[in-house]
């Protein structure tokens, strides 16, 4: 999983996303919105490329004013973190997380991911994403899980 997370500086496919509906960020003089990011996510045809738009959705989150946020954008990402991938789920914990307190809805999910994360077996898995993003919105970051580790699905 290490070799699939690329540095923050490089943006190659984020200037791809077209803009539909819901917050947007500039990019290259191109509005781009949380809905049509995770539409890319969704259409991506491999796991590597579901990791790239999944990590570009995190960019673009970052980017983007908070006011603009809607509770549907919010609701979206929440319904992403259902994802088998751990890698595409590490990715959209840290896009909630950049969004602050706009993402407070997600936090029973977040919470409720991280016993079955905490036990994945990986140098790099989503416990330390959603940890992240709970800390960032300000909510309570519950102790890590008392478990046996399990392999993470690649």
């Amino acid at each position: 999983m290490i070799g699939l997370l690329r540095p923050a500086f490089a943006l190659p496919s984020l200037a791809l996303f077209a803009a539909v509906t819901g917050a947007s960020a500039q990019e290259g003089g191109k509005t781009l919105s949380i809905s049509s990011a995770a539409e890319q996510v969704r259409i991506s045809a491999t796991m590597n490329e579901r990791v790239e738009a999944a990590r570009d959705l995190a960019i673009l989150t970052s980017r983007m004013n908070r006011a603009d946020v809607s509770e549907d954008d919010v609701a979206l990402l929440i319904s992403m973190l259902d994802t088998k991938d751990d890698a595409v789920r590490f990715w959209v914990a840290a896009a909630l997380g950049n969004l602050g307190p706009s993402a407070t809805a997600a936090v029973p999910k977040l919470q409720m991911l991280l016993p079955e994360t905490d036990c994945l077996d990986g140098a790099v898995t989503s416990a330390a994403a959603i940890r992240g993003a709970l800390r960032k919105i300000g909510a309570e970051v519950p102790s890590e899980a008392q478990c046996e580790r399990k392999p993470v699905r690649r």
